[in-house]
C-alpha cells in the first residue's frame, strides 16, 4: 500500500533513516508452508507454491486495454526489469492481464492511501504435475492534495505496488521505494537495498525448488501422496483432478 506521507514528513525522514527493507509476512508464511508440505510428502504441491511465489512463468501487468497511462505502467515494470537483472513482469495490452492497474479518483481504505493491491494466487497439483494461477489489481489514486499525480508520481506508486507482488513489505523510510509516499518527490524506482532483498529472498526460493527436485526420496513420497490423491478425487466426479490452494496478498501503501 502507497501512503501519503504529510507535513511531519521531514521528521519521518530522521526518525527511520535506518529501516531497511524486509519481505512481507504473507510471502514468508507462503515459503515456510512450501518446506511443510515437502516435510508432508507434498512435493508437487510445494513445486506449484513455490513456483507461485517466483512467479517463474512470469506474469502479465496491463491496463485491460490500450490507454493514455500504457507508457507509464510500462515504464514500472521496466525499472523492476533493469534493476533486478530479469523479467518477473511483462507489460500487455491484453483486456485480461493478469494483474490489472486501474486509476481511480479514490481509495476507500482512506484518504492518506495512494496505492493498493489485491492479488490473489492459486496453486494445482496432481498426478500431471502442478501449475499456478496469479490474479490482482493494483487500484492508484490519481490525485493528491487536491491535484493530479504527474506522470513520476504515478510510476513511483506502481513501482511500489509491484514491490509487493515481489514480496517486499512496507517500510518506513520515505526514501525508499517501499517507503510512504511524498508528494512531488517520487522515490525514482528500488534502492539498492530493496532490489538485493528481492534477490536474496527469490535465491531462496530458488534453492528451495533445487532441493526438492534432487531429492529422491522427497520424489518417492510425493508419487505416493499423489497416487492416493488422484484415487480418491476419482470417486467424486465433481472434483477435478488436482487440488488446489489460495493465499491472499492485499497490502495498500
Amino acid at each position: 500500500m502507497s501512503r501519503l506521507l504529510g507535513t511531519v514528513g521531514a521528521v519521518c525522514v530522521a526518525a527511520f533513516s535506518i529501516a531497511t527493507p524486509s519481505i512481507s509476512s504473507e510471502s514468508q508464511r507462503a515459503l515456510h508452508a512450501a518446506y511443510q508440505q515437502v516435510t508432508g510428502g507434498q512435493r508437487s504441491r510445494a513445486v506449484a507454491t513455490l513456483n507461485c511465489i517466483l512467479m517463474a512463468k512470469g506474469i502479465t501487468v496491463g491496463l485491460g486495454g490500450s490507454g493514455a497511462m500504457s507508457s507509464t505502467v510500462s515504464r514500472g515494470i521496466q525499472t523492476w526489469t533493469e534493476r533486478l537483472g530479469e523479467s518477473p513482469f511483462a507489460f500487455t495490452k491484453s483486456d485480461k492481464p493478469d494483474i490489472k492497474v486501474v486509476f481511480v479518483s479514490d481509495i476507500e481504505s482512506g484518504d492518506d492511501v495512494q496505492g493498493q493491491v489485491h492479488c490473489l494466487r492459486q496453486v494445482a497439483w496432481g498426478r500431471k504435475g502442478s501449475s499456478y494461477r496469479i490474479k490482482g489489481t493494483i487500484l492508484i489514486r490519481d490525485n493528491v492534495d487536491g491535484r493530479q499525480l504527474d506522470s513520476s508520481e504515478k510510476t513511483a506508486v506502481i513501482e511500489h505496488e509491484l514491490g509487493h507482488v515481489l514480496g517486499l513489505d512496507d517500510d518506513e523510510n520515505p526514501s525508499h521505494l517501499m517507503g510512504p509516499f511524498v508528494a512531488g518527490q517520487p522515490v525514482d524506482g528500488p534502492t539498492e537495498d530493496e532490489v538485493e532483498t528481492v534477490q536474496e529472498f527469490r535465491s531462496e526460493v530458488r534453492d528451495a525448488l533445487n532441493r526438492i527436485e534432487g531429492d529422491p526420496q522427497v520424489t518417492i513420497a510425493s508419487r505416493a501422496v499423489q497416487k492416493r490423491t488422484t484415487t480418491r478425487l476419482a470417486d467424486q466426479r465433481r472434483l477435478r483432478r488436482h487440488r488446489r490452494s489460495r493465499f491472499v496478498h492485499n497490502p495498500s501503501r
